[in-house]
């Protein structure tokens, strides 16, 4: 079919961009493994409300906007407007939650988990992995739209070198980290893994303002 090859050049980088994202969770409970009994389940804790958040981020936001990208992707002015657009929008709604879990991530940890077997020492290591979390959380947030937008104009190997390098970052960065911190220093590592994730797609955004 004519259309293959275009077809096999998009959904090609989209499964090794989930590889690769697949392996940064791998990673990232192996060295949760090493730190002690129960960090897997408090880092696996402290990572489902932010996969959540993410989850509706797109669904509320970048989906959307999705078909207006790839409408007006041969249109640089109406694509830019477009991302510039989406980019403001997940901005203004990322950066609140963001704040709000660094600030109030006790409490979100004990309405959430505290009840059974889930003790105060439990909510107490999760929340402070929860707000150690939040930088990763927002920058993967911002990435959101502008991976979206590199299919929209076919270049989704932008995406692929992007998530790359932020696997690259964090399976470094957490491997050091958890040496001197334990669980907080693995997700300051997924932190450290989401600033080239975001940078790179930013970067991207940047050359094509520059078209």
């Amino acid at each position: 079919h004519p259309a293959l090859p275009a077809a096999l050049a998009l959904l090609v980088p989209l499964a090794l961009n989930e590889l690769v994202y697949h392996a940064d969770i791998v990673i990232m409970r192996s060295y949760a493994s090493q730190v002690s009994a129960g960090t897997v389940a408090a880092y696996e804790f402290a990572t489902r409300p932010l996969g959540t958040l993410i989850t509706l981020l797109l669904a509320g936001i970048v989906a959307p906007a999705f078909p207006e990208l790839a409408r007006t992707a041969r249109d640089l002015p109406a694509f830019r407007a477009t991302l510039d657009r989406t980019l403001k929008i997940m901005i203004a709604a990322a950066l609140p939650l963001a704040v709000g879990l660094a600030l109030l991530s006790g409490p979100v940890v004990r309405l959430l988990y505290e009840r059974g077997r889930f003790t105060a020492e439990d909510a107490a290591l999760v929340s402070a992995a929860l707000a150690a979390l939040t930088p990763y959380f927002f920058l993967t947030a911002l990435a959101q739209p502008l991976a979206y937008a590199t299919y929209a104009r076919q270049q989704p190997l932008w995406t692929l070198a992007a998530s790359a390098a932020g696997l690259a970052f964090s399976a470094v960065g957490g491997y050091f980290l958890s040496q001197q911190f334990g669980l907080l220093g693995i997700a300051m590592g997924d932190g450290l893994g989401a600033v080239p994730l975001a940078g790179v797609l930013l970067w991207w955004r940047w050359r094509n303002m520059m078209d």
